[in-house]
């Protein structure tokens, strides 16, 4: 199972590891995806050919999947907290063992686990699955699909080999390529076609963004209704050193968090997770994961506007400067043409 609303990088681990568990002779596998996967991670679910393995999405309401659990080996992938895992999260007190696999900083998973590999160094989880499959070279027969899905979930959680990569994450990728993978195959699976809801989502998110500079460096917060994440991404590529994006999850009655900053911003004010996420956490409570650089967290508070508040009262302790906005004239004013 992976985190809720499962990425590329957790679709990708879950398919390597069912592969690997397949060949090692392990049955009656499910992977459960809770409330489904990512639009780009669907590609990959569709792209190879999991024999034998269930595939269930779990919505909220579903209790079908307790009875998989009970007795059973659970190996959570990409997944820090358990809050993180949303609609079978109740389902972990079931699992006779649990195992966790992940590259995120240590949440309460890590202590509920049987069993831990977990590595904040390592690019993604997709990295450390093709590690693990290195080590039983030679036991089993690689398949070139599910070498390629794992690329995409590397090179989507590094961004391109610009986030978390080591002389290690290197090795790996050149060694799945002797194994068959082709990497113009795992860019391709990262190509999709960026539906209108997304777009609109991106260009609102622009039109809202509140950007703040500090010194050389540019910060931008923002909130929309959905497509949080791409849209802090598509902040960091557009300029802004630090992105901050609130989208309110009326199904959870919470507030959706997703930050960003790229490497500038980093060595300048460390990281965003340690100095700026987990103090959030603090005052408002709720669940995060994430990197120094990239994390999202669930806030337990109901409007957008309490969490925008409370992350300006935290940037200007972490960062000891005062936050001033940019004013600039809107062409259009607030007009209605």
């Amino acid at each position: 199972m992976t985190h809720a609303r499962g990425d590329v990088d957790a679709v990708a681990s879950s398919i390597g590891m069912t592969f690997m568990l397949k060949a090692l002779g392990a049955k009656n596998i499910t992977i459960l995806f809770p409330e489904g996967v990512t639009l780009e991670a669907r590609k990959l679910i569709s792209y190879v050919d999991i024999a034998d393995a269930n595939i269930l999405f779990v919505k909220k309401q579903d209790t079908c999947y307790s009875r998989m659990l009970t007795d059973s080996t659970c190996i959570v992938l990409d997944t820090a907290d358990s809050n993180q895992l949303r609609a079978v999260q109740d389902g972990i007190s079931l699992c006779r063992y649990v195992v966790v696999v992940d590259h995120h900083a240590h949440g309460d998973m890590a202590r509920r686990a049987n069993l831990v590999l977990i590595d904040k160094n390592s690019s993604s989880t997709s990295e450390l699955i093709l590690e693990l499959l290195r080590t039983l070279n030679g036991t089993l027969s690689y398949n070139s699909t599910v070498l390629e899905c794992l690329l995409a979930g590397v090179l989507s959680d590094s961004r391109r080999f610009l986030h978390n990569v080591s002389p290690r994450t290197f090795e790996l990728v050149s060694w799945a390529l002797t194994k068959g993978a082709k990497y113009s195959k795992a860019l391709e699976l990262l190509r999709t076609e960026v539906p209108p809801s997304a777009r609109i989502a991106k260009l609102k998110c622009l039109a809202r963004a509140c950007i703040m500079k500090i010194d050389t460096l540019y910060l931008c917060i923002s909130h929309v209704g959905a497509y949080e994440a791409d849209c802090a991404n598509s902040l960091i590529a557009l300029g802004c050193d630090a992105a901050f994006v609130f989208s309110e999850d009326k199904s959870a009655k919470a507030v959706r968090l997703v930050f960003r900053s790229n490497t500038e911003f980093l060595n300048k004010f460390g990281s965003v997770y340690e100095s700026v996420i987990r103090s959030i956490l603090k005052e408002l409570g709720g669940s995060a994961g994430g990197h120094e650089q990239a994390g999202g967290a669930l806030l337990k508070i109901r409007k957008v506007e309490e969490g925008v508040h409370v992350l300006i009262s935290v940037l200007k302790k972490a960062l000891g400067t005062e936050l001033v906005p940019l004013k600039e004239h809107r062409v259009c004013g607030d007009n209605t043409w």
